[in-house]
């Protein structure tokens, strides 16, 4: 029986072990390229973390995975590593208010951890998307006081600015995306097609 036990343990240690390397690795992927970017990309972002990656872990392991973080935090409530592994599970799944509250318990346990920060404005977003709060908004503007070259952010507070009709602060902020996209990519000439649109809105108003 002990001999079981150990096997089933270190089965789900290792399929949790991949799980998590799996998800490091689309995390790192998504923050150091441009896939945040163009017009779909939270379709873009939903599709590669949520579909393929399920495809791949199978969803009853994810789901034994919350079950067991959850039934640890009933514990320990205030396991930070716990709370961690949570919110990327959760938000791996889609359960984008389920992360986002699991990213602000965590960002409260341990506030110098800006990635718990980003994890939280990108739920947020997700749950956001028709029409994003002050709130979030806020949680943006702090990642760029650390990180002033997050592409996401940098997006998300030019096109806000855009919707609102501040249209040089939009400008402002569109040229600052171009700055750090590659010229011959797809985000750079979306970017670039929403400047203009932002340049031909300033000079009606000058007119």
């Amino acid at each position: 029986e002990k001999k079981v036990c150990k096997k089933k343990k270190a089965k789900f240690l290792y399929i949790g072990s991949l799980f998590f390397v799996l998800l490091t690795s689309s995390a790192i992927y998504i923050n150091t390229s441009n896939y945040w970017l163009g017009n779909t990309f939270l379709n873009k972002l939903f599709n590669y973390n949520t579909i393929e990656n399920q495809s791949i872990v199978g969803m009853d392991v994810i789901t034994n995975l919350i079950k067991e973080l959850e039934k640890n935090l009933k514990a320990n409530k205030d396991s930070i590593i716990d709370l961690e592994k949570l919110a990327q599970t959760k938000f791996l799944i889609g359960d984008f208010m389920g992360a986002a509250e699991a990213y602000k318990r965590a960002r409260e346990l341990n506030p110098q951890n800006k990635e718990y920060l980003i994890g939280e404005a990108n739920s947020r977003l997700f749950l956001e998307s028709n029409e994003i709060t002050k709130n979030t908004l806020k949680l943006f503007n702090q990642i760029l006081e650390y990180d002033p070259n997050n592409l996401l952010a940098i997006a998300v507070l030019a096109d806000d600015f855009y919707i609102k009709k501040q249209y040089v602060k939009s400008k402002y902020y569109y040229l600052r995306l171009l700055k750090l996209l590659e010229k011959d990519s797809l985000e750079y000439k979306d970017i670039e097609n929403k400047l203009e649109e932002v340049k031909s809105k300033l000079n009606d108003k000058n007119r």
